[in-house]
């Protein structure tokens, strides 16, 4: 009765689908053929991503970026063209460009085994149609755009990928490189090459500007005189075409009339107005077997051969995959179990043993710290990159050390404690960022994932995660450093002192602790930059800051107001000792000899904090204070005494 009920319900099924086998087909072939399209154009995508991600990471730079805020500074244009030459060896064609917005200035640079070679291109003019690339890049929305140019001279065709560079909002230039793509286009249509189907590449008139069936030198030669619409006379394709070129989207497939093809398959190419369009005859990229074949042997196999592999898969596969799916199980819960049928001779072995080396490779090479816990939190089992983090080799040997010192592991008490909470809570998954200690009592930062996982020998077990964090640490607290302190003399920036200092400023208000504040300015320092140059310049000011720091307390905070001022706020100090200590700085500043400057004096403002006065009032009798010192002839310490 089975037996029937299996051949009628086949027969039905056949004769449904010799009704349904031609629309079928005709659906496979259209969707194979738009597979093959995004095929072509995921590869060519690709590698102009490739270039495009390189080049946004070269505007980013910070030598690049800081050369182009300052354009005549030697030292940071030498700094940048190091950064340049190394984004060339990574580009496809070695080549690249960069505008300054400054001074309209543009660059052809190339890398060359004897070095970069870098040639100006003149001066940008928004009145010269040539230079419209650049400045329509400013002038658009997204980060970057593309153009493409054919270059009938060299018989290339090239793709410019612009990029701008901008920081806080301010347009600095365009960095971009070109990217010829004649013979990458040839690679790819070599690729994919099929019978019956062919490829081109058109712009967004339809004009054919690559043709799969030409070759690598041929597409040298080629004019812009050849269109899609050649490839049928049916109006209804010349207007769908149309259509699709004009308001170009997702990729679609049109229906044609030819002698050799019936679909055309549409697809754009990122970010220009280039598409890929396929042609292909029907069965070219899906071709069909005989489906009369296909049923009889079909019928034929399930008439005989039904029950018989039905009681062969119960014997020799349903049981040992049971058994393998159960060990499987038991190895997620203990690493360290074999599963089922290692010791088989036959395919299952194979299989097995296969499944057994990949998820040890697996386990065993991730750079990431895997490891499992028991329902009381003990160790069952650690990946080599989890015991390297704790200089164990085995985890008998983590097992012992950390039971003997188990509240080492962790360098703060409440890191330990939430572990502990975890596992006597049963919770069913934790994140924790911790301070770890290592066996040698080095400590590292690092993420701790655990999840509750469920398992048949225990009812449950933790899986773990453990990643290393601290070069992420290092450069967290190094980027705050940057941002609270002047990149050239080491101490805190204004920026810094409004965000923290006022903060210590409150607390020494509400504890009646008195705080002064010394203004100073170097006296003259425009004429040290106009006559010895800004490195002479720069030298004066981290020198000056050295000397206040030897004149003053470590609590005190040391501040660059801006420009050549600087300020000093001084904690627990009264206005006569705010006197003293600017006096002392002014006295050493006048007998500092700089090398290339020589002997830059300055004017001093002192005024103590009164009551809750506002901190701009105080400030400003600050700075009125230095005013007076200027007026009356620079090189003098002025103490607002009201």
């Amino acid at each position: 009765m089975t037996t029937i009920v299996v051949f009628v319900t086949i027969l039905a099924t056949s004769l449904f689908m010799w009704a349904q086998f031609g629309n079928v087909t005709r659906k496979i072939s259209s969707e194979y053929a738009q597979f093959y399209t995004d095929k072509l154009v995921g590869d060519l995508g690709s590698y102009i991503n490739r270039e495009i991600g390189i080049a946004v990471s070269a505007s980013r730079n910070s030598a690049i970026v800081d050369w182009m805020k300052n354009e005549e500074d030697g030292q940071r244009r030498a700094a940048a063209f190091q950064e340049l030459q190394t984004v060339l060896q990574v580009l496809h064609d070695k080549n690249g460009f960069i505008a300054l917005e400054g001074s309209k200035q543009s660059y052809y640079m190339k890398d060359r085994s004897d070095g970069m070679y870098i040639e100006a291109q003149g001066v940008l003019n928004k009145a010269n149609t040539a230079d419209a690339w650049y400045f329509n890049t400013l002038q658009e929305t997204p980060p970057y755009n593309m153009n493409i140019e054919y270059n009938r001279l060299l018989h290339v065709t090239r793709v410019w990928i612009n990029v701008k560079v901008r920081e806080d909002g301010r347009n600095l230039g365009v960095f971009g490189t070109g990217l010829t793509i004649d013979s990458i286009l040839h690679n790819i249509f070599s690729k994919y090459q099929h019978d019956g189907a062919k490829s081109v590449i058109v712009n967004g008139q339809g004009q054919i500007v690559v043709d799969s069936d030409s070759s690598e030198a041929e597409w040298d030669r080629k004019e812009l005189n050849e269109t899609l619409f050649q490839y049928s006379d049916d109006p209804l394709f010349t207007e769908q075409a149309k259509d699709y070129l004009a308001d170009a989207g997702s990729p679609t497939v049109i229906r044609m009339d030819h002698n050799h093809y019936q679909y055309a398959a549409f697809a754009p190419i990122l970010d220009s107005n280039w598409h890929v369009v396929t042609f292909f005859r029907k069965n070219a990229l899906y071709a069909p077997v005989n489906f009369k074949f296909i049923v009889g042997m079909f019928l034929l196999i399930v008439l005989v051969l039904s029950i018989a592999i039905s009681l062969i898969v119960q014997k020799i596969f349903t049981a040992p995959f049971q058994k393998l799916k159960a060990s499987l199980q038991g190895k997620e819960a203990y690493q360290n179990h074999s599963i089922y049928g290692l010791e088989r001779k036959d395919e299952f072995g194979v299989l097995a043993n296969s499944i057994q080396k990949m998820t040890d490779r697996i386990v065993q090479s991730v750079p990431v710290g895997i490891f499992l816990l028991d329902p009381k939190g003990r160790l069952l089992y650690g990946n080599p990159c989890f015991l390297s983090q704790f200089d164990c080799e085995t985890k008998e040997q983590f097992q012992q050390w950390a039971q003997q010192e188990r509240a080492s592991l962790f360098a703060r008490q409440e890191d330990l404690d939430r572990v502990q909470a975890v596992v006597r809570e049963s919770l069913e998954e934790c994140f924790i960022e911790a301070e770890l200690l290592s066996r040698r009592q080095q400590s590292f930062w690092a993420e701790i994932h655990l999840t509750k996982v469920p398992n048949q020998q225990a009812g449950y077990h933790y899986e773990g995660i453990l990643i290393n964090v601290q070069v992420k640490k290092y450069y967290e607290q190094n980027l705050i450093d940057m941002a609270a302190t002047d990149r050239l003399t080491g101490v805190f920036n204004r920026h810094h002192f409004e965000q923290t200092a006022m903060g210590e400023l409150d607390r020494h208000e509400r504890s009646g602790v008195r705080c002064t504040l010394i203004f100073f300015d170097l006296d003259h320092f425009k004429c040290v930059n106009d006559n010895w140059g800004h490195d002479a310049g720069d030298e004066v000011l981290v020198n000056t800051a050295d000397i206040v720091r030897e004149s003053t307390r470590k609590s005190d905070i040391i501040l660059r107001w801006g420009g050549e001022e600087f300020a000093v706020l001084l904690v627990d100090c009264g206005l006569a000792e705010g006197g003293r200590v600017a006096e002392e700085i002014r006295l050493k500043l006048a007998n500092w000899q700089h090398p290339i400057a020589g002997v830059v004096t300055a004017s001093f403002g002192v005024v103590q904090r009164s009551g809750a006065e506002a901190y701009a009032d105080w400030f400003k009798r600050g700075d009125l204070a230095l005013y007076k010192a200027k007026q009356s002839g620079r090189n003098r310490v002025v103490i607002d005494e009201a």
